[in-house]
């Protein structure tokens, strides 16, 4: 093998190994960021005198759906922040799932939906 493909085959090594790892990296932190956030939309429900699905109106493709929508919401410091105060009001205004919480705590209370 020549000095030039020999470079060229380890420096495409070198690459593929540092690509893995900027990948394992990346996917740690994405990892790392879920779990912090885990637990904040039954906080959130539990704040809002609800509870999870079980018995509700709201299926477990929507449940699921807001649990993605949790794990994924870029207002995560906003929602600790909140949650941190003991207040009930005013989460609506930067929670992806209001409507899913809003939705919970009539079930929970045995409310009907607001028509419209």
């Amino acid at each position: 093998m020549s000095d030039g493909l020999f470079t060229a085959v380890l420096g495409l090594a070198g690459l593929l190994l540092l690509g893995g790892f900027v990948w394992m990296l990346r996917n740690a932190w994405r990892s790392m960021a879920v779990q912090s956030r885990r637990g904040l939309l039954g906080r959130m429900l539990a704040r809002q005198g609800a509870h999870p699905p079980e018995g509700t109106s709201y299926s477990a493709e929507a449940a699921a759906l807001a649990v993605r929508r949790c794990a994924r919401c870029r207002a995560a410091d906003e929602c600790e922040r909140f949650l941190a105060t003991g207040d009930r009001e005013g989460f609506e205004a930067f929670c992806p799932n209001a409507t899913y919480i809003l939705r919970q705590v009539r079930d929970a209370r045995g409310e009907e939906a607001p028509a419209g």
